[in-house]
């Protein structure tokens, strides 16, 4: 399930990025050679260190390869399933309202 990025609580800054993942035309593609697994991360503008969880500066929170196809995203949620499963784990969403 999405994270809206205003509940996301890290304590280093971030923004939330589109990684594309290129495809040609087929049943997975969404009809413009980009495929369906496509979405949303979190990339990190700082270095962060918590436990055993280290990343540096402009990697990716599930730390992914970010690859040439990172656009900045206009979306209002995080879809990695990896970025959402470390936000969870160490507490980094806001619960509640």
């Amino acid at each position: 399930m999405p994270v809206p990025v205003e509940k996301v609580r890290l304590p280093v800054n971030y923004k939330p990025v589109f990684k594309v993942i290129l495809s040609q035309l087929s049943g997975s593609s969404w009809g413009a050679g980009v495929n369906s697994r496509s979405v949303t991360h979190v990339l990190l503008l700082q270095e962060l260190h918590d436990g055993k969880l280290h990343r540096k500066a402009g990697e990716l929170l599930c730390g992914a390869d970010k690859g040439f196809d990172i656009t900045d995203s206009q979306e209002k949620q995080i879809e990695c399933k990896k970025c959402i499963e470390i936000l969870k784990k160490h507490n980094w969403i806001e619960q509640g309202v």
